[in-house]
């Protein structure tokens, strides 16, 4: 015996299923964009330093992102997840393989790229609160 839908139930059907799916994502991942630009001393900084958001709440993904050639930057969440989830972040930023022991073994036009220590991964003091609509959030990092 074969049973045939009609055309406007089964989409219908498939549109309540996609909505169904659509909706019921996880909490927690509300992401929200955030963007802006790295200055040391009011001077851009080299691309391929590392700006990194941790969060203050436990449970939420560290955000991480690349500065580019115009010392912007722009925050992943997750692996996959471009933003931030809304909350309270400590901002730092890191010289990739400068931790690691050793003579430098990262990019060469970093090798004399000095973070204060203010700034540094662990270190630092600077926050910023992640809004749930996104932002843009300029770290201006003075030397001491």
């Amino acid at each position: 015996m074969n049973i045939r839908l009609p055309r406007t139930l089964l989409v219908a059907v498939f549109s309540f299923f996609s909505l169904l799916v659509i909706g019921c994502g996880s909490k927690g991942h509300d992401r929200t964009e955030v963007s802006g630009m790295v200055t040391l001393d009011g001077k851009p900084l080299p691309s391929g330093l590392t700006v990194k958001f941790t969060p203050q709440e436990s449970g939420k993904p560290v955000g991480e992102g690349g500065i580019n050639l115009q010392s912007g930057y722009f925050i992943y969440g997750a692996p996959g997840e471009i933003g931030l989830n809304p909350g309270i972040y400590t901002v730092s930023v890191e010289v990739p393989f400068a931790d690691e022991p050793g003579p430098y073994s990262g990019p060469p036009e970093l090798a004399n790229v000095k973070i204060p220590e203010a700034y540094q991964t662990g270190k630092s003091s600077l926050t910023y609160t992640a809004p749930s609509d996104g932002g843009t959030f300029n770290i201006e990092m003075v030397s001491k």
